[in-house]
């Protein structure tokens, strides 16, 4: 089984990358990190990822701040098929919302995380897109 390959951005990645790759399993999920909004693209068009999760709100060392939001509409324009769920610590409906209608794969929260529904998401996240693909 091909292993899925996540890329991970968010200005406080450091912070959540040893809890992520703790709860899920090594030998399905790699995971990268990003902390730079800015780079998200760049990442995306030289790593091959199979899933984007991505934080909303970016403002921790940051050398232009910018929203989550404006990063999915711009990885969904140059990759239509990568699936992208937005992983955030604060919810609003009106937000997720949003988010889904941009096409956002799905919308988690941080707090409480629930990691079994993590790994479940990205799991079908990389099932769905390698389907596309075949």
């Amino acid at each position: 089984m091909k292993k899925i390959k996540v890329l991970f951005v968010d200005d406080d990645a450091k912070k959540w990358i040893i809890p992520l790759k703790s709860n899920i399993n090594p030998e399905e999920i790699e995971i990268e990190y990003e902390t730079q909004a800015t780079n998200t693209l760049e990442r995306l068009r030289n790593g091959n990822f199979d899933v984007l999760l991505l934080d909303l709100d970016f403002k921790k060392n940051q050398l232009e701040i910018r929203e989550g939001k404006e990063i999915l509409v711009e990885c969904k324009k140059e990759f239509p098929d990568l699936p992208v769920i937005i992983f955030t610590g604060s919810f609003t409906p009106d937000t997720a919302d949003e988010c889904i209608k941009k096409n956002a794969f799905e919308y988690i929260t941080k707090y409480p995380l629930d990691y079994n529904k993590l790994y479940e998401t990205i799991k079908k996240a990389a099932e769905i897109k390698n389907n596309k693909n075949i």
